[in-house]
């Protein structure tokens, strides 16, 4: 019976993995496809705000009676005002710097190197949960794997789209600056470890009777409270500033970022 649980665990784990990868993969082409270079600060507004509603819908479908009760609520509003929920919100900045990446260098390259913040989280997960057992050591022999499908990737990559090519004749400048906003939004990205981490910290202030209900599902229910709160205020946070520099985006496109992040 253990074994059966186990295995039953490991394929939702692998199925939920496969969703998010085809999640994720798709903002690229969002990006492409309704110009969101031209309006990152509105493009991200709208996907950080579809994200937002997209996992507080998913809170109340699945976790409503772990999370939305007064006792716990009046736990959220004490700990929303603090450094890893600060970082959380930036994270959510990142497709905003991606989209801006695009202006500069294409969209195919910058979506190769933007890929790689996976391995940038890692590598702060496991700084930020260095002493708590249930977090499985990152080995160097694991880095390595990681770091030789990034390789691989890349030369798949270039040698579909002649990127060696269009690099050598583009502006030296231009290139740069687009690498360095693409390198940017994997920094950024990486800060969604600091969801994990205020997730830990929510869970570890929550009364009795709601940590005891079931401990994966109360952590996994304070690590996406943690997203969306973060989404919804980066959405804010984006929508101000865009408006303030005055971008503008049609509302098709702004509907298209929408569901791209729901």
């Amino acid at each position: 019976m253990v074994h059966s649980g186990n295995k039953r665990r490991n394929g939702l784990a692998v199925g939920y993995m496969l969703i998010a990868v085809v999640g994720y993969s798709v903002i690229p082409l969002v990006v492409s496809l309704i110009d969101g270079a031209s309006s990152p600060f509105l493009f991200n507004a709208g996907l950080t705000l579809g994200v937002g509603i997209g996992q507080a819908v998913f809170l109340w479908i699945f976790f409503r009676r772990v999370l939305f009760r007064l006792s716990v609520l009046s736990i959220v509003w004490r700990k929303i005002f603090n450094y890893s929920m600060l970082l959380t919100v930036i994270h959510r900045f990142d497709y905003g710097m991606f989209a801006l990446s695009t202006r500069f260098i294409d969209v195919s390259v910058a979506s190769v190197i933007f890929e790689t913040w996976p391995i940038a989280s890692l590598l702060v997960i496991a700084y930020l949960f260095r002493n708590e057992g249930r977090y499985q050591r990152i080995t160097p022999g694991m880095l390595l794997l990681l770091g030789l499908a990034f390789v691989g990737f890349f030369f798949v990559a270039s040698s579909q789209s002649g990127e060696f090519r269009n690099w050598v004749s583009a502006g030296f400048l231009e290139t740069g600056i687009g690498l360095i906003l693409v390198l940017l939004a994997v920094v950024v990205a990486s800060l969604v470890a600091f969801t994990f981490l205020w997730g830990e910290d929510f869970r570890r202030a929550l009364p009795e009777d709601v940590a005891d209900i079931d401990n994966a599902t109360v952590m996994v229910s304070c690590v996406i409270l943690a997203s969306c709160i973060g989404a919804l205020i980066s959405a804010a946070l984006n929508l101000a500033i865009g408006v303030g520099i005055g971008e503008s985006i049609s509302a098709n496109a702004m509907a298209a970022a929408l569901i791209g992040g729901a």
